[in-house]
Order: C-alpha cells, then structure tokens, then sequence
C-alpha cells in the first residue's frame, strides 16, 4: 500500500493561512476593544470637565425669623442651573437656588427654617458636589 502525505510546501501555505486568520482576529478583537475604551474615557473626561465647570463658594448667609438666606458664588466656569444648588439646614433638605446663576456672578437660595436662633450647621451643596458647611449661632 502506498501511503501519500501532503507536501511541505503545502502543510507551510496552509500553517501560514491558519496565522493569517488568527491574526485577523485578533486585531479585530483588539481594534474593537481600544475603540470602545477611547469613547468610554473621552465622555468621563467630558462628564468631569462639566463637573468642575459648575463649583460654588458661599459669599454671605442672612436668617431672619424663619427666612434663610445663603449667597453662593458661581467660581466655575460654566453657569449653574436652577434647582441644583442645594440649602441644607441641620441636615434637614430646606430650598434650592430658583433662577440660573452665571459664572462669576452671586446667586441667592433660600429657605424656610423653624428658626434662626441658636446653634445650627448650615450645607450648601453644589452641581460639583461640592459642599460649603457653615455653623451659625
């Protein structure tokens, strides 16, 4: 019986087709991958960017009566919306800023409390995060 086997030159063209195609693969898995890590991180940074545009510091806080006033400046870069700066009073959620406030600018929030007199610890909270904690007494 006469055994025949495939030839070198075939067995290496063949070898060399299997490489081809695992490479192609690969690239294609890696391409795919980076594509969808660069999209990922180019909107974090974006996210972040907005973030760090909208930050507040707090110029002046007026109580009288039952009415808190708190004075926030906007020292971002960007404006701040309505309703997302935050007033809160002994921990307790009391109003939030009504009308935009551009960069730069000072903007108002207010709430009503129970009352101005005594000790209180007063959080304004910001679109950054950012939170302004001020005692009064």
């Amino acid at each position: 019986m006469d055994k025949k086997g495939i030839s070198t030159i075939i067995a290496t063209i063949l070898m060399l087709l299997v490489l081809v195609a695992i490479i192609g693969v690969a690239f294609t898995w890696f391409m795919t991958t980076t594509s969808g890590m660069q999209t990922t991180t180019e909107e974090r940074v974006s996210a972040l960017e907005e973030q760090v545009g909208r930050t507040i510091s707090v110029d002046s806080i007026s109580c009288s009566g039952t009415t808190l006033k708190v004075y926030v400046r906007n020292t971002g870069t960007k404006q701040i919306n309505a309703s997302t700066v935050l007033l809160y009073f002994d921990d307790a959620l009391k109003g939030n800023n009504t009308a935009n406030i551009p960069q730069g600018s000072v903007g108002e929030v207010n709430g009503t409390v129970t009352t101005c007199s005594g000790t209180h610890t007063i959080k304004v909270a910001g679109p950054s995060n950012t939170i302004e904690t001020v005692k009064i007494w």
